[in-house]
């Protein structure tokens, strides 16, 4: 018992002279380091931005958009309401030809849809996503209902009815 004690004791010291070792090493590493205090000019009113650098700032930005693909500025404001997608912000004049390109997952359902006011062909749409004055009520494995304030659409591939 007294051989595994003394090999314990030979350990420790050996661990703590380690440490204390380590620790002056440190401090002749580094020394004494004393930070000055920073210098910071004030600024003046009389700086001036040269419009044409903010200009062409501007240009560069809107040019290399990198998560519009058309890099313009949308033509549609943002609607949160909308569930993500623009909102159109006047009545379409004449009525809409919905086209179903597609039914996805399910159910829910969503579907693809050519001819939205607004919107990019290829809209995917789940029941309750609103579009201006079109709203889609339903989407089935085989349909999509489409209400406008005066009109109902059944669409079914092959065209609607």
């Amino acid at each position: 018992m007294t051989g595994a004690r003394s090999l314990v004791a030979l350990l420790s010291a050996i661990a703590t002279g380690s440490v204390a070792i380590g620790v002056v090493r440190w401090r002749r590493a580094f020394g004494d380091v004393v930070v000055a205090g920073a210098q910071v000019s004030s600024v003046t009113s009389s700086a001036r931005i040269d419009s044409g650098a903010i200009d062409s700032s501007i240009a560069m930005l809107v040019d290399n958009d990198p998560f519009r693909f058309s890099n313009t500025p949308p033509s549609v404001r943002f609607d949160p309401a909308a569930d993500g997608l623009p909102a159109v912000a006047e009545a379409p004049a004449v009525r809409p030809q919905l086209v179903l390109k597609a039914i996805v997952g399910g159910p829910p359902w969503s579907a693809v849809i050519d001819g939205l006011p607004g919107q990019p062909p290829g809209a995917v749409v789940r029941p309750g996503s609103r579009f201006d004055q079109i709203t889609v009520s339903a989407v089935t494995r085989d349909s999509v209902v489409v209400r406008a304030s005066d009109t109902t659409w059944v669409l079914r591939f092959g065209g609607r009815s």
